[in-house]
């Protein structure tokens, strides 16, 4: 594996665990997962696109919905405002907090499940470093994640697969499900841990998705 290609696998550590709209492309999949309660606006979406630096070949695709009540707080941050360093800090907290939101991946590239542990592992540590889980959630979480994504082991994550999570204020669904439409996990986690540890690793410093995402606020729709 090529450096720029392991390091756009870090990205997947936004995408990871459990124990834990409309944009061209995702009409292809039917979300698996409800869209109750969350916002209409422009401010309750964001979107990113991932690529290999050289050569631009696509590695994953994300989109993530918010409630209505983060869409406001969003856009009382971000309305009428150029895009900064400060803002992108104040949107990422804004977004961590979010108590109701839809995340949907699609991975255009395979990958091992190694590497996926490996990228999972390093965003949990961005998001510990920026105190959004506490040292217990991080330990506990990585040392569980080999049994969550157990299934992917031999088969790996294949271009076209789909990862889902449905976020609320004290439960994490996630949802895996293979290109050719076969659900391979469908989990349920009680508690606020999986939610600000999943949000946590797309909105730390450094996440790899981060800057992309909120940038997205400032596209058209």
């Amino acid at each position: 594996m090529s450096h720029s290609t392991g390091k756009a696998l870090c990205t997947f550590a936004l995408l990871f665990f459990i124990g834990f709209l409309p944009v061209h492309g995702f009409a292809q999949q039917r979300s698996p997962v409800d869209r109750e309660g969350l916002g209409e606006t422009h401010y309750a979406r964001m979107h990113a696109l991932l690529e290999k630096t050289f050569l631009k070949i696509d590695v994953v695709r994300v989109w993530i919905e918010f409630d209505a009540a983060t869409a406001r707080a969003i856009a009382q941050e971000a309305s009428g405002k150029a895009y900064s360093e400060e803002l992108e800090e104040n949107i990422a907290r804004r977004a961590y907090l979010a108590q109701n939101a839809v995340v949907r991946v699609r991975f255009e590239r395979d990958a091992s499940l190694y590497a996926f542990l490996d990228a999972v592992r390093k965003n949990l540590r961005r998001a510990l470093k920026a105190d959004m889980i506490d040292l217990d959630t991080y330990r506990r979480v990585s040392q569980r994640l080999s049994q969550w994504f157990g299934f992917l082991r031999e088969r790996g994550i294949r271009e076209g697969d789909w990862l889902y999570y449905r976020v609320r204020p004290d439960s994490l669904r996630t949802v895996f499900v293979a290109n050719d439409g076969t659900k391979l996990l469908d989990h349920h986690s009680d508690g606020e841990e999986p939610r600000l540890a999943l949000l946590g690793g797309y909105f730390a410093p450094g996440s790899d998705l981060r800057e992309p995402l909120i940038h997205s606020l400032w596209e058209s729709d």
